[in-house]
């Protein structure tokens, strides 16, 4: 009977050892899965905390940015729809304006205003290695003439042929806006030829020859 009690006592030590075995197995799956499920709710909230953080940097380096833009009501534009302010005129000092030779091509210095005809040339500062600017013919002539009053102010233009010593550069139409502030202004090379007025001014009832037109030309650099 002493044997068999202590039979008993044996089978029940193992069960209970095995069924603390089991217990352990199931509920440290249980802990994994919690532990993974806490790790993925901390990296998500780290994910999200760190995109907002770069939506916020992205918004403060675009209204900190040079190129951004804003209406005056305080909204941000694109750069493409701001006008473009115009570029300040440019101070010219010229010299004394001289009359074209009769003939052949006027060589003057450099800021030398030259009065041309039609079909007159200007080199400057040489002919040989300056520019030279041939007066070839007014395109159009649209100002508003003496004694009549005219809506929209008009434009004068001229079409030049240009070279360099003995080598032709083409073709350049200079145009003066009607109440312009300044000559016009083109770059060629290191020179930049000026078209800084045209005469006579347009009469009403009047018609201008073409070979009446004087345009007065310079050369600068």
């Amino acid at each position: 009977m002493k044997h068999k009690s202590i039979g008993f006592f044996m089978v029940g030590l193992l069960l209970a050892v095995v069924l603390v075995g089991c217990g352990d197995s199931v509920s440290e799956p249980e802990s994994k899965v919690a532990e993974t499920t806490d790790v993925e709710s901390s990296v998500a909230e780290q994910t999200t905390n760190e995109q907002s953080g770069d939506t916020t940097s992205s918004v403060h380096s675009i209204a900190d940015s040079s190129d951004a833009y804003f209406d005056e009501e305080g909204n941000m534009i694109s750069q493409g729809e701001t006008e473009e302010e115009p570029a300040a005129q440019q101070q010219i000092t010229f010299l004394e304006t001289v009359i074209a030779d009769e003939g052949r091509t006027t060589e003057r210095p450099l800021f030398t205003p030259v009065a041309l005809k039609v079909g007159q040339k200007i080199a400057s500062p040489t002919l040989p290695g300056g520019l030279t600017v041939l007066f070839a013919e007014v395109l159009e002539d649209s100002r508003c003439p003496i004694g009549s009053d005219c809506p929209v102010p008009g434009k004068m233009v001229i079409r030049t042929e240009l070279a360099s010593n003995v080598t032709p550069l083409g073709e350049l139409v200079m145009t003066i806006e009607e109440g312009q502030d300044g000559p016009t202004v083109k770059k060629v090379s290191k020179y930049s030829a000026v078209f800084i007025s045209l005469e006579p001014h347009p009469v009403e009832g009047e018609t201008i020859d073409p070979s009446e037109y004087v345009a007065v030309i310079a050369v600068i650099k």
